[in-house]
């Protein structure tokens, strides 16, 4: 009998034995667990967030605004990096001097700060407002105020002997090994840029003109005159002018003229400030006369066609601008104004007429 009690005390220390390894083992199965998944988490960080500051100086009023270039950023990382309670800032400002762009684009969160500056020749400030989109998007995605950080701290030890860098298979030994990426090891190339779409460049202008030849005496009028960019340095160019009656050499006599324009204009200086743009119109008037009597009459009009070709100064001071223009008409085909039966001319159009307008733009061009 103390035999079998003795044995069935023996059986009883086993089996606790064996629940405490039991439980001892689960205990570390859920710390290891633990552990895999805050470092799983820990592999995947949330993306920085940033306050964009885009800075147009005087000379870059023609960029692209601050929503064209955040758009071009979150198309190349395919998130939006921006919020406006963002702690750290993006601070992006162009300038123009002698020719040359100049980005200077400033990363801070309060205590780390990173630059980078770039400058480009372009004559066009599209390409160079694409190369600030990628210059940002390849500083976001690299966590460019981590990397400043990291490279005022310790330096980063060396992968061990043994090991192929870059995280590639191992030449020695029978298992091939992988070591870990370095904390500063540079991101891999985005892809392509995507061209962003130009912005938006178009103005509306009103001028006084000015006309010499298209009537009997020189004439002022009204003129009011659009341009829509179509393409980089050409704009769509359309316009319309109206001159009131003018005494001919006859005083019961006189004439007065509308005009309407479409053409093109060719801008040879790109982006610099001030521009002088060459222009191109085809012209379609009506010039009538008008007989003063007791009673005024209007006898008839004559209707023409013609081309015109000048120079337009704009001098922007944004939204606004000063826009000065002369250029030469031919009339298709000169017209003349005779009292029928007495042979006498009131009229003739010389072949080529000038045309001075003065006027102020509202827009971005």
């Amino acid at each position: 009998m103390v035999a079998n009690r003795g044995s069935v005390g023996a059986g009883k220390a086993s089996v606790s034995k064996r629940t405490q390894v039991a439980r001892g083992l689960c205990g570390l199965v859920l710390v290891s667990c633990g552990l895999l998944c805050s470092d799983a988490s820990a592999d995947e960080p949330e993306p920085p967030s940033y306050r964009l500051l885009w800075i147009r100086e005087d000379d870059a009023g023609s960029c692209p605004g601050p929503s064209s270039i955040a758009r071009g950023v979150r198309e190349r990382l395919d998130y939006d990096p921006f919020r406006d309670d963002a702690r750290a800032t993006v601070e992006a400002r162009i300038d123009r001097s002698g020719g040359v762009w100049t980005v200077s684009l400033r990363f801070s969160d309060g205590t780390r700060e990173a630059t980078k500056r770039f400058q480009s020749p372009s004559a066009d400030c599209t390409a160079v407002a694409q190369a600030a989109e990628l210059a940002i998007s390849l500083a976001i995605q690299g966590n460019e105020l981590a990397r400043a950080e990291r490279a005022d701290g310790p330096a980063v030890p060396e992968p061990e002997a043994g090991r192929a860098p870059s995280g590639l298979p191992s030449t020695g030994g029978d298992a091939a090994r992988t070591s870990p990426p370095r904390a500063d090891a540079k991101p891999g190339p985005l892809p392509a840029p995507k061209p962003s779409p130009p912005p938006f460049a178009g103005m509306l202008a009103i001028s006084g003109v000015g006309t010499v030849g298209l009537l009997p005496r020189p004439a002022v009028g009204l003129d009011v005159h659009g341009l829509v960019r179509v393409r980089r340095g050409v704009s769509l160019s359309l316009g319309m002018a109206h001159v009131p009656e003018v005494r001919a050499d006859d005083p019961l006599f006189r004439l007065g003229s509308t005009l309407g324009r479409v053409g093109a204009c060719v801008d040879p200086t790109g982006s610099a400030r001030p521009r002088l743009v060459g222009c191109v119109h085809v012209e379609l008037g009506s010039t009538v006369v008008v007989v003063r009597d007791l009673t005024p009459l209007a006898p008839g009009s004559k209707v023409f066609g013609g081309f015109s070709a000048g120079l337009l100064f704009v001098q922007p001071w944004e939204p606004f601008a000063l826009l000065v223009e002369a250029a030469a008409m031919v009339p298709v085909p000169a017209y003349d104004f005779s009292v029928s039966g007495t042979g006498r001319t009131i009229y003739s159009s010389p072949l080529v007429n000038g045309v001075l307008r003065v006027g102020v733009g509202f827009g971005a061009f």
